[in-house]
């Protein structure tokens, strides 16, 4: 049985993803914002009572970030016809999309984490007694959930790219639904069903992964939120790729 993921495509992904400027200013970007953000939190508050899940504000800021730079990494290839050289020499589009899926997952995770720990230290710089030992499993969760957290956000990001094509269409949802959707969604859902939706949508369901306290939890706990994230983004992937699909016929 022939493989899911191709390493030769895993590759040419890589190098794509290095060759092209964008990707480097819009890392620097996201790096560049949630450092800042995460040490402007550190600064302006009580050393004391700074914590790991203050240190994390910025990286979690940044998710959205990662989201439209794999959105963006998906459209620029329709616009050049990359993807269908690239159909061309691996004539399997399950094979070739779930391949730069998870090499773009594999990628934002370790920026993740790089973020994680970089947000940790400018916080440990400007607020030198901030407690940033994890030894809650809220905590552990919100660093292990963050890195987690990256790699889902670039499945979604890629595939809403794959099914709308267009580089700003696609950032512009991406935005409005994350910023604006889901928020509104949650109380009209209440107010026109009588049910709260809000702990099933997809970024709430996330933000409850990341240790946001705010946020409405799904039922079942932290362990049935994370399968259900993932199982959402695999969802969504699949429906990309069943588009593609149909764009062949």
């Amino acid at each position: 049985m022939n493989s899911v993921i191709d390493p030769a495509v895993a590759r040419a992904e890589l190098i794509k993803l290095r060759t092209i400027p964008s990707t480097w200013w819009f890392l620097g970007v996201t790096s560049a914002a949630a450092l800042t953000i995460s040490g402007l939190v550190g600064g302006m508050g009580d050393a004391g009572d700074i914590g790991i899940i203050d240190a994390m504000i910025g990286p979690s800021f940044s998710l959205l970030l990662i989201m439209i730079l794999a959105a963006r990494a998906a459209t620029q290839e329709f616009q050049t016809n990359v993807i269908w050289a690239s159909y061309l020499a691996v004539p399997n589009w399950p094979r070739l999309i779930s391949t730069r899926a998870a090499t773009l997952a594999t990628v934002s995770a370790v920026v993740g984490a790089a973020i994680c720990a970089g947000s940790l230290l400018v916080v440990a710089i400007v607020a030198p007694d901030a407690d940033l030992v994890p030894d809650t499993s809220v905590e552990w969760r919100a660093l292990w959930g963050l890195v987690l957290a990256y790699a889902i956000s670039a499945v979604i990001g890629m595939s809403v790219g794959i099914v709308i094509k267009s580089g700003g269409l696609a950032t512009s949802l991406l935005l409005v639904w994350s910023l604006a959707g889901e928020p509104a969604l949650g109380p009209l859902s209440d107010w026109l069903l009588g049910s709260d939706l809000s702990p099933w949508l997809p970024f709430t369901a996330m933000a409850v992964i990341i240790g946001d306290s705010d946020a409405a939890a799904i039922p079942g706990g932290i362990a049935v939120g994370v399968f259900y994230v993932m199982a959402l983004a695999c969802a969504l992937l699949a429906f990309a790729t069943a588009v593609q699909r149909r764009r062949q016929l």
